[in-house]
């Protein structure tokens, strides 16, 4: 009876331990990673017609996630997108339309520079005309990193042949 006892109560603590240290893991980062939360100038190569669009996001860290959302909405944009953290250096998340009745939504992904100053990467979703596209997107907290931040995303984007 004593060992039936004793397997019961191992399995209990070790799914209580199974469920929540990747809880507590990702709270120790979350940690380190409150330099992030705030607001970040923003730019994403919408098409070819409208080129660089700018705006401002708002990033706030939770234990368990990122989360972007736009605070100014050139265009009548209005989106959110939730994010975790892979390794050290990126992001990978989803985004939506907040707009009532749209449908728009779809995968992004980040890289962080190293010194957290700025991000760059791509999301996609759909064009006006419904196809599917990726487009560059770029924050940073100033407009000399989101330059660079640009450049980055551009320099990474090249096919190179050899």
């Amino acid at each position: 009876m004593t060992q039936i006892v004793v397997a019961v109560i191992c399995a209990v603590l070790s799914a209580v331990a199974t469920y929540y240290t990747p809880l507590l893991l990702s709270a120790i980062q979350s940690e380190h990673r409150k330099h992030l939360s705030g607001d970040w100038l923003s730019t994403s190569y919408a098409s070819t017609e409208k080129g660089w669009v700018k705006d401002t996001i708002e990033i706030t860290i939770s234990p368990i996630s990122i989360t972007l959302q736009n605070r100014q909405k050139p265009h009548g944009f209005d989106y959110e997108g939730t994010a975790k953290f892979v390794g050290n250096r990126h992001l990978v998340g989803d985004w939506k339309s907040k707009r009532q009745g749209a449908t728009n939504s779809g995968p992004f992904s980040m890289t962080i520079e190293p010194q957290g100053r700025y991000f760059f990467g791509f999301y996609g979703g759909r064009d006006d005309d419904g196809s599917y596209r990726w487009h560059g997107w770029c924050l940073a907290r100033n407009e000399k990193d989101l330059e660079i931040a640009k450049l980055r995303l551009i320099d990474s984007a090249r096919i190179k042949e050899n």
